[in-house]
């Protein structure tokens, strides 16, 4: 069984990083570029195990689709990203996702997220 992974990024090299990175690990990718977008594609598609999104994002939040995925999926585990340094803003993504990671440099947020993305795997492979 693979990990089928919808991930909300504005900023196009990340997006690509967190892609690549899922896809060499077996994981099926859907790639959005705004919050909104995956919103859709949620509403579409609710069979998702992981749900990777930036936090800020314009006219909808991280927070957002995080409050519509629990709604809408079977149990997804939600992982907000973010280099906002605000720390209301996490506290809110905090309330409404399973992990949350501040983009401290990018090989430390390269090495974080690939080692979430690779122990997250695991799990759906035994589960």
């Amino acid at each position: 069984m693979s990990l089928n992974v919808l991930i909300a990024e504005d900023e196009v090299n990340c997006l690509l990083l967190f892609v690549k990175t899922i896809t060499s690990l077996g994981g099926k990718v859907t790639g959005c570029s705004t919050c909104q977008e995956a919103m859709l594609e949620l509403v579409k598609n609710p069979n998702y195990d992981l749900i990777l999104t930036d936090l800020v994002q314009e006219p909808y939040s991280g927070v957002d689709l995080s409050r519509i995925a629990r709604v809408l999926c079977k149990n997804p585990f939600i992982v907000v990203c973010t280099g906002n340094p605000n720390t209301e803003l996490a506290s809110r993504a905090k309330l409404s996702a399973d992990l949350v990671i501040g983009k401290v440099d990018y090989m430390s947020y390269h090495k974080k997220f690939y080692s979430l993305a690779e122990e997250r795997v695991k799990q759906v492979k035994t589960d």
